[in-house]
């Protein structure tokens, strides 16, 4: 018969007289305290190649309330019940019978029957070293064997995570749908050392622990795959509590201790910590899937910003991948995005490529606009988990007051130009983009020199370079939605990405009514993509990047200019919208391609305005204008018709 975690005391228990009755509140601290207790003897049974004899040892003495109540023989079941551990575990541990026995047999036992809470942890380990090891060993190997068979699907955290239309509001259907079927059947069957890391983390909370808190320590123990996942699930999701959980995801992941930074800094650069800079705060800046900053000072004096890749990620990522990937194999869709995510994920723990990135980065800086980028710093070498930057000044973005006037105006001044000089690069320039905008990424402080201040770029370990089809492709989308053709519209995603031919009657109905409805462009925009997407539109990852930073860069404006519309009440400090800020974008590069096309044919063949494009682009609104021209006639003649009939 297969004895559970809780079997442990009550095996320890048997043929012994129950204490007397507890109040709630003390059965609540009693079943924290059980908690804990199992905490320690799962890290020291499941850490590590082998259960740690020592180890197991000091889990129970460190717990003289346990031992206590092992020895005097309490009646446990209300504390089982306190303890709160199905739901958060996925089911209980078991815990093998010998220990009973070998336990009321120490010498110590009797003696410290009734003084365990004053003995001291070194007189509870002289007593627990009594045992041999090889009963430890056991005991170890069954909890083991017990957390192979829990099943965390079934835990709260999952379950919330496996219903996103109710538990998080997820509309997307690509996302709905991996988080529906293939999270389920990935956490029931992923490999034990990362099922012992989530275990340890849910132990950690006390009993009753909120929805958020669970959600938090399932996706604060995960792999850097599925951390980046929750990042783009975060930004949908509706329930406040849960999606400020996810946006933890960003930069406030748990660091690692200060000592593996040191020794993957020395390991990296060659170097002694003291070698290469002159000082290093140990207390990290910021902690993000990938990586953790400190802050250090080289020996010139300079403020930098020193990044190390957590040690052992590359080995996490690729058993999380193949495991996804394991779990999405009958959903093509899932697949795809799992297979982006995974790349993505393993090109920016290269921090070589993030170096390279940086140098295309350059293309932002622009002292006029206020804006700059955090730049690699080459008196320490880049190392593929190791790259030093200039410290960026300022707080981040969303650190602001949203009551005061003068900080509202300069933000969205500051956010209305890096969205030009982001859009302008990606579309009309070299095609790169940095991928990985949020507010962690963005810092802010203001100037007292023209614009008035400096918006730094940060990581850019996601970046991509869109090709000048897509870069044409974008451009034909965005004048397509503002046409009333839904067919035009497909077409346009058909040179993007292939259009399944089955979806392609439920696009155009979808694209007529997102047409018909009233909204801007960019809000027409987004709902054309998350359409497309969602009926299995195949489109390269990078242009996928591209319209997430895009996305965000526009409702950060839109959000940032209705704040400011009404604190600013007597209307002085005017923002562009997202429309006019594309237009004469537009206006003014495609201005200057056509008249440099008219002296020098080569630069015809890299436009990507083209001038069929905005022949077309005419032709469709000349038609629109005719079309309203025709009807407003026709209503016209109709009520004149009426009015001259004879009564």
């Amino acid at each position: 018969m297969k004895l559970r975690f809780p079997a442990l005391i009550l095996l320890l228990l048997a043929g012994t007289a129950a204490a007397g009755a507890a109040t709630p509140q003390d059965i609540s601290e009693d079943g924290a305290i059980l908690r804990s207790c199992m905490h320690d003897l799962v890290a020291a049974s499941c850490v590590g190649s082998a259960p740690e004899p020592d180890g197991l040892r000091r889990a129970i003495a460190s717990h003289p309330k346990v031992l206590q109540w092992i020895l005097e023989g309490r009646d446990l079941d209300p504390i089982l019940e306190a303890a709160d551990l199905k739901q958060s575990i996925g089911g209980g541990l078991g815990i093998p019978a010998n220990l009973r026995t070998q336990l009321q047999a120490s010498p110590l036992a009797a003696s410290l029957a009734g003084q365990i809470p004053q003995s001291s942890f070194e007189e509870r380990m002289q007593m627990l070293a009594r045992l041999p090891d090889a009963e430890f060993i056991t005991m170890g190997g069954r909890i083991r064997t017990d957390v192979d068979a829990l099943d965390l699907s079934k835990t709260e955290a999952v379950r919330m995570l496996s219903e996103p239309r109710t538990s998080l509001g997820i509309t997307d259907e690509t996302l709905a749908g991996l988080l529906e079927k293939v999270l389920p059947r990935y956490f029931a069957d992923i490999d034990r050392i990362d099922k012992t890391t989530l275990v340890l983390g849910q132990l950690k909370l006390r009993p009753g622990a909120a929805q958020a808190d669970q959600l938090g320590a399932l996706l604060m123990g995960s792999g850097p795959c599925l951390q980046k996942l929750f990042q783009l699930v975060g930004k949908d999701v509706q329930r406040p509590d849960l999606a400020q959980t996810m946006q933890a995801l960003q930069n406030d992941i748990k660091p690692f201790g200060f000592d593996e930074f040191r020794r993957a800094v020395e390991k990296a650069s060659g170097r002694t910590l003291e070698e290469s800079f002159a000082s290093v705060d140990p207390t990290p800046l910021a902690a993000a899937s990938v990586g953790q900053v400190h802050r250090g000072v080289l020996k010139d004096g300079s403020a930098v910003a020193i990044k190390v890749r957590r040690p052992g990620l590359g080995i996490r990522a690729e058993r999380e991948i193949r495991g996804l990937r394991a779990a999405a194999s009958s959903e093509p869709m899932a697949l795809e995005l799992l297979t982006r995510v995974g790349k993505t994920v393993m090109e920016e723990m290269d921090f070589r490529n993030e170096a390279r990135n940086l140098e295309e980065g350059l293309r932002y800086v622009d002292p006029s606009r206020g804006i700059w980028i955090a730049g690699r710093m080459e008196a320490v070498p880049v190392a593929e988990d190791l790259l030093v930057s200039r410290l960026a000044s300022g707080a981040k973005l969303s650190k602001f007051d949203p009551t005061d006037l003068g900080q509202v105006a300069v933000r969205a001044r500051a956010i209305e130009k890096l969205l030009d000089s982001w859009f302008d690069e990606a579309i009309f320039g070299s095609g790169f983009f940095h991928g990985d905008l949020h507010p962690g990424n963005i810092f802010f402080k203001e100037s007292l020199v023209d614009p008035g201040f400096e918006l730094t770029l940060i990581d850019f370990g996601n970046a991509g370079r869109l090709s000048l089809d897509e870069r044409r492709g974008f451009v034909q989308l965005v004048l397509a939605a503002q046409g009333e053709s839904p067919l035009k519209v497909l077409d346009t995603l058909q040179s993007l990405g292939k259009v399944p031919e089955a979806r392609r009657q439920l696009m155009l109905a979808g694209i007529e009514q997102i047409l018909k409805d009233p909204g801007t462009v960019d809000v027409r925009l987004d709902r054309i993509l998350v359409l497309a997407l969602e009926n299995g539109l195949e489109v390269p990852g990078g242009f996928v990047a591209f319209n997430r930073g895009r996305a965000f860069l526009e409702k950060e404006l839109i959000s940032l200019s209705k704040l400011l519309g009404r604190l600013d009440t007597r209307g002085l400090n005017r923002i562009p919208s997202v429309e006019k800020i594309y237009r004469n974008l537009t206006l003014k590069r495609v201005s200057r391609s056509l008249v440099g096309g008219l002296f020098m044919p080569s630069i015809r063949t890299t436009q990507v305005v083209t001038p069929g494009m905005l022949a077309g682009a005419l032709g469709d609104k000349l038609s629109l204008a005719g079309r309203r021209l025709g009807d407003t006639c026709m209503e016209a003649s109709r009520s004149l018709a009426g009015e001259s009939a004879p009564r």
